[in-house]
């Protein structure tokens, strides 16, 4: 399996690191901009920004890219946990109304008062 070497840059208080060397196999596929996961000796597995990409990585003793972050796929699901999350919202709301109006209908249906206010309200269409 051939290496590349792959130089990275890490996010720190200060700003940006300076570039440090990986390696990772072409296979990969890695590509400047991506995000990867690395095995950094001060801070374990980290994700860093790929920055540029070089020829067959010559240094043996470089240290290995683990994998790709797939960024679009993290984004979908994303997307999609919001969506859950505002139909889940809409129907807890829906649920609500709908349990209230035949609660008012059951009342009505017991006492006339109750029956005429609720249906002037029902007239208000509020």
């Amino acid at each position: 399996m051939q290496l590349q070497e792959i130089k990275v840059q890490f996010d720190t208080k200060e700003g940006k690191s300076k570039l440090y060397s990986y390696s990772a196999p072409y296979e990969m596929g890695v590509e400047v901009g991506d995000v990867v996961v690395v095995d950094s000796p001060h801070s374990g597995f980290t994700c860093v920004t790929v920055y540029e990409i070089g020829e067959e990585a010559l240094n043996s003793s470089l240290r290995v890219i683990v994998d790709k972050v797939d960024v679009a796929a993290h984004e979908q699901r994303q997307a999609l946990n919001r969506e859950a999350f505002l139909l889940k919202a809409e129907m807890k709301k829906r649920h609500k109304e709908i349990l209230q109006n035949q609660l008012h209908e059951k009342l009505a249906g017991e006492d006339k008062v109750y029956s005429q206010l609720f249906k002037r309200l029902q007239k208000l269409g509020l």
